[in-house]
């Protein structure tokens, strides 16, 4: 849910996410979007009073984005470099390419560990999705990744892939599909956490 908030003479939007928390949690996004979680009990009222009492960390957080992004960069494997195509689907064509030549490395290192498992070679499909990195279809032998994945560092992509991987041999999220993850990545989460800080750029 996406809301707005009047705070230091400026307006901020911010995306509002109610789930099962304890406590209030902020995140400028590398995008520069304002994202919060919050316990699914907390008034809007109790919010909107921890977001302004943190208006001078969030306010100096965006102007350092701005003058650091400006607009001409854009971020490649985690980190941000400049824009300098001509058009926007001289860029998207570019950015495709570097996302398909990435992941189809990191995919061929990956998939040796399941081949020894049985895991047949599935087909890849590339699109753009705005709510996930990657999907599956185990039983129809299909990987679907996100072209937006370029945007993340290699390790993220490595987990997304591991993980997509994972659920052709357990098709849920099960303790038996975590610790599938955990002995092919044992830093799984601190990797999946690492992720997050780009899911704003899933809905470019």
């Amino acid at each position: 849910m996406n809301r707005t908030l009047h705070l230091d003479g400026r307006t901020i939007e911010y995306e509002l996410e109610r789930k099962r928390v304890k406590n209030i949690n902020l995140r400028i996004r590398p995008d520069g979007s304002v994202y919060v979680s919050a316990p699914k009990i907390a008034p809007t009222a109790v919010i909107e009073a921890f977001l302004r009492s943190k208006g001078e960390f969030i306010s100096s957080a965006l102007d350092k984005k701005r003058e650091h992004t400006g607009s001409g960069t854009l971020f490649v494997l985690g980190r941000e470099i400049n824009d300098s195509f001509p058009t926007d689907a001289a860029r998207e064509k570019w950015l495709r390419d570097q996302c398909i030549e990435v992941v189809s490395a990191v995919f061929s290192r990956v998939y040796p560990a399941f081949e020894k498992v049985g895991v047949p070679l599935p087909e890849i499909r590339w699109r753009k999705m705005k709510s996930r990195w990657g999907s599956c279809m185990p039983t129809k032998g299909v990987v679907t990744f996100n072209t937006a994945l370029i945007h993340a560092p290699v390790e993220c992509i490595e987990l997304v892939v591991v993980h997509e991987l994972c659920h052709f041999l357990h098709c849920d999220h099960s303790p038996a599909f975590h610790e599938c993850m955990t002995r092919l990545l044992p830093d799984w989460k601190q990797r999946q956490k690492r992720l997050r800080e780009f899911e704003g750029l899933l809905r470019e």
